[in-house]
């Protein structure tokens, strides 16, 4: 029961999906060119009943960023929102904020687009209705050469108001990032083997050869990292 929400990202004619569990990050190479990634929510109302006092409040990725909780969730890298939130399934506004530490209730918050927005809150003109499905997305572009062992993520929190006999008070559900990464640095050993190609045998650092003699080197090389190299 509850909201249930998932978070989705495409790059690179990819789509990943984070849903309840599990955050999903996934993989782009490293110093490749600028990359337009599409970010989407898709959340349904499983309360059993209407929810009212609705908003959605959302962070597109960037460096620093934390869900609703203030929980870092290690994102090291910087994105830019090149499209206006659109919106599915909800009748809202869409407003816009720049400050990166904004709140729910900040004073910063604008309808008016722009490229430098890093939150997003879409709050609900009227109640949802159970069993509604809500969608949003937008558009951020991932900057150009990034090197490996860069991150960013995106995550976005639902707020709605529970009304019981003791009042009311607000639930936050908070849905799992998603993001891309370049990956760790490939770990590359290599080993030479010198040896006399006539007798077979080695010959090691700083040992003696003669003029003709004929040697072989064998170039062994292996990635012993987590990543392709």
């Amino acid at each position: 029961t509850g909201f249930v929400t998932t978070n989705e990202l495409t790059v690179d004619g990819t789509t990943t999906i984070a849903q309840e569990n599990n955050e999903n990050i996934a993989k782009v190479k490293a110093n490749s060119s600028e990359k337009d990634m599409k970010i989407s929510g898709t959340i349904v109302n499983n309360l059993g009943t209407d929810a009212s006092g609705f908003t959605i409040l959302g962070r597109i990725p960037f460096s620093g960023n934390k869900n609703a909780e203030g929980t870092d969730i290690g994102s090291n890298v910087d994105t830019t929102i090149s499209s206006a939130v659109t919106t599915a399934g909800i009748n809202a506004v869409v407003y816009y904020s720049s400050n990166k530490e904004e709140t729910i209730d900040g004073s910063s918050w604008t309808t008016t687009y722009s490229s430098n927005a890093k939150l997003y809150k879409i709050v609900a003109n009227e109640n949802i209705a159970n069993a509604t499905t809500i969608k949003f997305n937008y558009n951020v572009k991932l900057p150009a050469n990034l090197a490996y062992e860069n991150t960013t993520k995106a995550t976005y929190a639902i707020y709605y108001n529970n009304n019981s006999q003791d009042g009311t008070k607000q639930n936050i559900v908070v849905a799992k990032s998603v993001g891309v990464t370049t990956g760790e640095v490939p770990a590359i050993t290599e080993n030479i083997k010198v040896t006399n190609a006539s007798t077979g045998e080695e010959i090691t650092n700083g040992g003696d050869v003669t003029e003709g003699e004929y040697i072989s080197y064998k170039v062994t090389v292996k990635n012993t990292g987590k990543e392709d190299g």
